[in-house]
């Protein structure tokens, strides 16, 4: 038989002879098995002449499974040789189900005879190289072989030999990574390493390599690497992340942590894996699997063996890593044994050592230094308390740390916090805190009635506001502080959501104080100097520092945050309204006229909009003075401006601050006198509103106004018929009638007509007032619908209304009716009045017309006559004669006219003619002398003045 030198060195035995009989001629013969007594090299492929073909290959597979296999091993261990000599540089794609086989044959040979383990060893050292095939094509057609050989590469990680489980995660790593290993000197065609990495992840390698993790003993600490290695690299693949899910990846990785806490790579590679998992796998599958006690114990020991190991950056890393992890436990499942497992208690011991005293040894050694480990890690500890606070059994956890202690020592000029983190940083931490205390006030609301919180809140916001006396430049680097450069806007817009919290809750020790620090006037300027800002802003001409986007969001937040403020203030006790100067209505009237484009560049106006409106709601109405001073500072005509052009949403709103408004008398004749560039006054407005909101609703009726249906004038149940037809409504559910009242604006466009007296309205056209006379009837229309409703609601069920019910319910049906159809007579009557003056319009137009025309044509007439007298001399001289009878007959029947002082012949004197059109002047080159025309000087009278000279013709 050849040893293992001799394979190596190439000198192979022509023959191998195996006789049988002879070997075995003491034994038993019924215990020879029943093969041939003569098996060659060639037999089984083994000539040195030829390759290993892939046929000859099946032998070898049948050799060592057949029956009686376990006799048969210095054989076995021959082949196995022979095949690890010629296929030294890796396996063919045809030849691998044959490999596998014979890999699955040696496992079970080896649970009784060790001697196989280094065979295998070998064996699956082979896989490292690439698998050749014969054609391009053979990646595809041996896809699914791979993939299954890959799989079953790694179900013999169950064998129980450190070495054969070594050689196969080291040479599943060696292909997922991309290693290159030795080749031939023959140029080969192998398969691709991205083929080949398909191939692992497809087949769930990760999800065996799990599970075989379980069977590894703790002293097996160079087998343990292995397989965190390749699980290490394989993490960041989403397919392999799922398989390992699916073997509870994170509750193994969590009972390994247990035993291994001093094993420093094996835990940064576990926190490595486990974070691949959230990342790359079903974020919300793993947090599960980490939600149990057992896991949550396993990361709290983690964490307090880290956390006594701080001195070292490596540590620090791996703690945060645990206490990020543990964030996200918590934000996913609040409701877990965080409490049991001691966590809770544990961070928020942390969080509360500098700022208060504790007992316990481990916080005795723990102190934040200014590195960034410890500022991230101070970051998760205050983001875990809005996890934790989802849990109410932690509520006693707070009170026993000290937390709102801890808490509110961030509140206050950041000069005077004592710490050892820079000012940026410092900045940052002291943003977070506020905004936690923002948070936590929705569980604690005596955070917002302690005189001392308030207090403390007030003196933060004066120094908020004082720029002058004490000056900070934010640096404005982190998500709190966006916006917030070299000012001290952030801090200002926490506080100013920390006061709206104090002000909603109303406690009366809390009013006092902000009364007393004159908070509405504060208000006041602040949001007069920040619109000034925003309006104007500056420009950082640093394209680099430059973020007008974010200071000029900054600056929107805090001045929305102010008016809401002042709206919850003013909202509490009408009494609160007095202390609005008259100042502040007429700013919220600029805010009203202020240019949209100008609000953060036309993306912010209706958020500030919104706040102002709702401004005017609590601040201005209800008070007789602040509202007569929005009145003077023409506030309704800005809310009148905005009607017509604000987006639909904001109209109702809008409109409510102006019906509220009227209420005052002196707002009638603000709004009467109100009027747009298109000179429509304010009733008009409203009936354009009313015929766009049908429109909206599609309701039907015709362009004129007039009602189609009586028993439906507003359209509103037609609507609805379809819906109501299948659905049931039940006792609670408001109707459709009832509901429609408050999704539009009809109803607010009725009690806008009934506060203006009928004789008052004025700039509406004749159509318009087919529609006013609709309007007006509005609420007779909308208790009918309500009546016709509860009929049908009772003709619907089970209950049948009474006689004398019905004939109410009839009557008030009828006179419904008779109402509809008295406003649509009305209606009626309206429209054909003006289809009449429509008519008569029309007849004055074409009567102009045709006095025009007949003038057109008188001008045509004598602009011919003027030609045939200047062409014809007969027509000169009838003219003439026509002329001359015409001035006779205008004479009179006075004989002695002629002797008066004022007669005047008509003619010229002497035989002047020309050959010139007639008129005022004549252009003559020459004139004779006996040509030129004496004339006596005569009195001028009033009518020879105004007539002209004439040459005679004749």
């Amino acid at each position: 038989m050849a040893t293992l030198a001799g394979l190596q060195s190439g000198a192979l035995p022509k023959h191998h002879l195996i006789n049988i009989s002879k070997k075995h001629k003491n034994n038993n013969l019924s215990t020879i098995p029943l093969i041939n007594s003569l098996v060659t090299d060639g037999d089984l492929g083994f000539s040195p002449e030829a390759t290993f073909d892939p046929e000859k290959l099946q032998n070898a597979v049948d050799l060592l499974t057949s029956p009686n296999a376990h006799l048969l091993k210095k054989r076995h261990m021959n082949i196995l040789y022979k095949i690890i000599a010629i296929y030294d540089f890796g396996f063919p794609l045809d030849s691998l189900v044959s490999v596998l086989t014979i890999l699955n044959s040696c496992a079970e040979l080896a649970t009784d005879d060790q001697e196989y383990e280094p065979v295998m060893v070998s064996i699956i050292s082979l896989f490292q190289h690439p698998f050749i095939m014969a054609q391009s094509s053979d990646q595809i057609s041996f896809r699914v072989i791979v993939t299954d050989t890959f799989a079953q590469l790694a179900f013999l990680l169950r064998v129980d030999s450190v070495e054969i489980r070594s050689a196969i995660l080291e040479t599943l790593l060696v292909l997922y990574t991309r290693r290159e290993v030795a080749q031939p000197a023959k140029e080969t065609k192998r398969v691709s390493f991205d083929f080949l990495i398909r191939a692992i992840e497809d087949s769930g390698v990760a999800e065996t390599v799990m599970k075989a993790l379980a069977l590894v003993n703790n002293d097996q600490t160079s087998l343990k690497g292995l397989f965190f290695n390749f699980l290490q690299s394989a993490s960041f693949s989403e397919q392999n992340c799922n398989f390992m899910l699916n073997s509870t990846a994170g509750y193994i990785l969590c009972m390994i942590l247990v035993d291994n806490l001093n094993d420093y790579k094996l835990v940064q590679q576990t926190t490595e894996i486990v974070w691949n998992l959230i990342s790359f796998g079903e974020e919300q599958e793993v947090l599960n699997q980490l939600s149990n006690l057992q896991c949550l114990q396993a990361l709290h020991q983690l964490f307090t063996s880290e956390l006594c190991q701080s001195h070292s950056e490596y540590h620090r890393t791996v703690r945060n890593d645990v206490i990020a992890i543990i964030t996200l436990i918590a934000r996913a499942n609040p409701q877990g044994p965080l409490i049991e497992s001691g966590i809770v208690k544990t961070c928020l011991q942390i969080l509360t050592c500098e700022e208060t005293k504790s007992r316990s040894a481990l916080m005795k050694h723990i102190k934040f230094h200014n590195n960034a480990e410890d500022f991230e890690f101070k970051k998760h500890l205050i983001a875990l308390v809005l996890c934790f606070v989802q849990n109410k059994s932690s509520f006693s956890l707070f009170t026993e740390t000290k937390l709102f202690h801890a808490l509110f020592h961030y509140m206050k000029p950041i000069g005077k916090i004592e710490s050892n983190f820079d000012l940026s940083r410092l900045e940052e931490i002291q943003l977070q805190c506020i905004s936690t205390i923002c948070s936590l006030t929705n569980y604690f609301p005596e955070l917002t009635m302690l005189p001392q919180s308030v207090k403390s809140a007030l003196a933060f916001l004066d120094w908020c506001i004082d720029d002058v006396n004490d000056p900070y430049l934010s640096q404005g680097n982190s998500f709190f502080s966006s916006g917030g450069r070299h000012s001290k806007r952030s801090q200002l817009r926490y506080t100013m959501r920390y006061l709206k919290l104090i002000v909603k809750s109303s406690g009366e020790e809390a009013m006092c104080c902000l009364i007393e620090h004159e908070l509405v006037l504060k208000l006041t300027l602040l949001v007069d100097d920040l619109i000034k800002e925003l309006e104007n802003p500056t420009v950082d001409k640093n394209p680099i520092t430059d973020k007008r986007d974010e200071k000029e969001a900054l600056c929107l937040d805090i001045i929305c945050e102010s008016l809401y403020v002042l709206s919850t203030f003013c909202e509490q006790l009408s009494d609160h309204k007095e202390l609005l100067s008259k100042d502040a209505t007429g700013l919220l009237v600029y805010i009203l006229n202020i240019d949209s484009e100008k609000v953060c560049r036309g993306l912010g106006y209706n958020k500030l909009l919104t706040a102002t409106l709702e401004a005017i709601l609590c601040c201005v109405i209800g008070s007789s003075s602040n509202e007569n001073s929005f009145l003077e500072s023409s506030g309704i005509f800005a809310l009148l401006d905005l009607l017509e052009h604000r987006p639909k949403y904001l109209q109702a709103i809008i409109l409510g601050c102006i019906l509220d408004l009227m209420e005052n008398s002196n707002s009638l004749a603000h709004v009467l006198t109100w009027e747009n560039p298109d000179q429509i006054k304010a009733p008009k407005l409203m009936i354009n509103l009313w015929k766009e909101t049908e429109k909206d609703l599609k309701v039907s009726r015709e362009e004129s106004g007039i009602i189609q249906d009586n028993q439906d004038p507003l359209g509103t149940l037609s609507l609805h018929d379809e819906d109501t037809s299948t659905q049931k409504i039940s006792s609670t559910t408001k109707t459709k009638s009832i509901v429609e009242v408050s999704e539009n604006l009809r109803a607010k466009i009725y009690s806008f007509f009934l506060k203006i007296p009928r004789d008052d309205i004025d700039g509406l056209l004749p159509s318009d007032c087919v529609w006013l006379s609709m309007i007006e009837k509005y609420l007779d229309f909308k208790s009918a619908e309500v009546w016709r409703e509860i009929t049908e609601e009772l003709s619907n069920g089970p209950i049948r209304p009474t006689t004398p019910d019905r004939e109410v319910l009839e009557s008030i049906n009828r006179i419904s009716q008779e109402k509809a159809s008295s406003v649509q007579a009305q209606q009626n009557d309206i429209y054909d009045s003006i289809l009449s003056q429509e008519h008569t319009d029309e007849q004055m137009f074409y009567g102009h017309m045709r006095a025009t025309m007949r003038q057109q044509e008188k001008l045509v007439e004598d602009f011919q006559a003027y030609v045939d007298r200047t062409s014809n001399y007969d027509s000169l001289k009838s003219a003439k004669r026509e002329q001359n009878q015409a001035i006779e007959a205008s004479r009179g029947s006075y004989a002695k006219y002629r002797k008066d002082k004022s007669f005047h012949m008509t003619n010229i004197e002497g035989d002047l003619n020309t050959t010139v059109f007639s008129g005022k002047f004549v252009n003559a080159d020459h004139v004779a002398d006996h040509d030129v025309i004496k004339t006596k000087p005569m009195m001028t009278t009033a009518t020879s003045s105004r007539r002209e000279a004439r040459f005679s013709a004749d």
